[in-house]
């Protein structure tokens, strides 16, 4: 069940990534056209798919695909970030007194 949404996170990322500069582009033209009062429907957003909102994507442990108790730094869960931080394989983490 969690490689299938890993799976669908890592797809709805891509799609964003290909959408972004499109969507920034078509904002600031609608924007602009209202500075010069012209109709806004010229450019409507067919390109765009419904699920590729930033809000779709979910923060994901890249380790175990859990998307609870997520150290977002590292995009790792809090298991397996305790247990790679005991170990010392991550840069700049130290255990505390």
């Amino acid at each position: 069940m969690l490689k299938k949404l890993v799976y669908k996170d890592k797809q709805t990322r891509n799609k964003y990534k290909k959408l972004e500069h499109y969507s920034l582009l078509n904002k600031s033209l609608k924007k602009n056209l209202e500075v010069y009062g012209i109709s806004k429907n010229v450019f409507t957003s067919t390109k765009r798919a419904t699920k590729t909102s930033k809000v779709q994507i979910r923060n994901r442990c890249i380790f175990s695909g859990r998307g609870n108790g997520l150290v977002s730094k590292f995009r790792m869960s809090r298991m397996f970030f305790i247990k790679n931080a005991g170990k010392g394989l991550l840069a700049g983490v130290y255990k505390s007194n």
